[in-house]
């Protein structure tokens, strides 16, 4: 539950943050009235820019939660890999997964390393 309230509050906060700077609310904020340079500068394009930036980093930061909450998600490249052999360990079959190749491809590579006639 906590997972949910997490992403939702940054997706959210994400989406206003991004979408607010180019409101007319924006510009009739009466909360900077007696501060015409603060006013002057959150006006300015690059601080609606830096704005809808920050948004949109909160966007991104939600669905990437969102991607490694989901069933079966699949671990990227180069991440951690708790369960890894040590190095001398380590065959073609595993740095195959490790890349990200596909099954077909590891065990044609296994048994082309494997055949007695291969070229070592």
């Amino acid at each position: 539950m906590t997972a949910l309230l997490s992403i939702l509050s940054s997706l959210l906060v994400g989406l206003v943050l991004a979408v607010a700077p180019w409101t007319p609310l924006w510009e009739s904020n009466w909360l900077l009235q007696p501060w015409p340079v603060a006013r002057s500068l959150l006006l300015n394009g690059f601080a609606r820019g830096a704005v809808t930036g920050l948004g949109l980093v909160n966007v991104l930061v939600a669905l990437a939660d969102v991607g490694a909450r989901l069933p079966g998600a699949v671990r990227r490249r180069g991440g951690p890999c708790f369960d890894c052999p040590i190095p001398s360990q380590i065959g073609s079959a595993h740095i195959g997964y490790a890349l990200g190749l596909g099954e077909r491809v590891i065990e044609e590579t296994t048994a082309l390393l494997m055949s007695p006639s291969s070229p070592r």
